[in-house]
């Protein structure tokens, strides 16, 4: 993270501004994902990853829908309604990852904070669909936690079947 962002994690801001972050997130979650699946020697689990890779990319873009959405009634958004430190984490905790995993010669370590990951954003979509008043915008959160949850449930079978592997 870069020097001297602290202040503007700690400030409320509004939620073009927070879909935005939310955006570069998801982008750094694929790019982990797509990463694991190159670095992974088992060719179903390759693929597994490599399909969550491209659920994170869908995120993106249904954030970006959601953008879009509030350009057409930016009247209901107009409030600052939420705080940035857990997304900046989160975007910071990705990037960390994401330069591991280039270094890594196997998934697993990845898979574990990829896990961990999921978990915490599984929190922030729900937490964020309970700020949010317009009823379009909260089931798109809404839908991402469930999202994150089933990601996180993949992740942890995942792992279960890497650790009973001989």
């Amino acid at each position: 993270m870069k020097k001297g962002t602290s202040t503007l994690r700690i400030r409320p801001m509004n939620l073009d501004d927070f879909l935005d972050l939310g955006i570069k997130l998801e982008e750094a979650l694929c790019a982990c994902y797509e990463g694991l699946s190159r670095i992974s020697s088992n060719e179903n689990l390759a693929w597994r990853l490599n399909k969550m890779a491209l659920e994170e990319k869908n995120h993106a873009r249904i954030l970006a829908s959601g953008k879009e959405y509030i350009k057409m009634i930016p009247d209901a958004f107009g409030c600052k309604l939420m705080t940035a430190s857990e997304i900046y984490t989160g975007i910071a905790l990705a990037e960390n990852l994401l330069l591991k995993i280039r270094q890594a010669s196997s998934p697993e370590k990845g898979l574990r904070k990829l896990l961990e990951l999921e978990r915490r954003f599984e929190k922030v979509h729900l937490d964020t669909s309970i700020e949010i008043r317009d009823p379009s915008l909260k089931k798109l959160f809404q839908d991402l936690s469930q999202e994150d949850k089933t990601h996180a449930q993949s992740l942890e079978e995942i792992i279960l079947y890497q650790e009973k592997k001989p």
